[in-house]
């Protein structure tokens, strides 16, 4: 089940397009799952690698998604995740990029850094 909105990359490890590919993105652009092909996946997936560091957030906090957006601190402390994870993979000389379209890490840094459009959700009592 894909339970995000954004897309699908698919691509063959760790370069490269194969012909079982195309047909593989056909097949999947004929449901309302958003799909690409790139022949460069490996950068595809450290930038999901990247966005995959704030799950643990959320988890060690006990929180949902929306609750961490409406949360000045707690954006912050996700931006400072991304942040970290952006500078341990460039200092190991790892690319990471995913379509202009769906969005960069650094725009996400920028959003989780503006103050969130809803005032805090309440706490849940534990």
């Amino acid at each position: 089940m894909h339970t995000s909105n954004g897309p699908l990359g698919v691509g063959a490890w760790p370069t490269g397009i194969s012909d079982d590919l195309w047909l593989f993105a056909g097949a999947v652009a004929k449901t309302d799952l958003p799909i690409y092909v790139t022949d460069d996946i490996e950068r595809h997936k450290w930038h999901k690698v990247l966005i995959n560091l704030n799950n643990a957030t959320l988890g060690l906090i006990g929180i949902s998604d929306q609750e961490a957006m409406a949360d000045p601190e707690v954006r912050a402390w996700m931006a400072d995740v991304y942040e970290g994870g952006v500078r341990v993979l460039r200092t190991a000389g790892i690319a990471y990029e995913l379509p202009r379209e769906v969005g960069s890490i650094e725009q996400r840094i920028d959003y989780l850094r503006q103050p969130p459009a809803v005032s805090r959700f309440p706490r849940r009592s534990q």
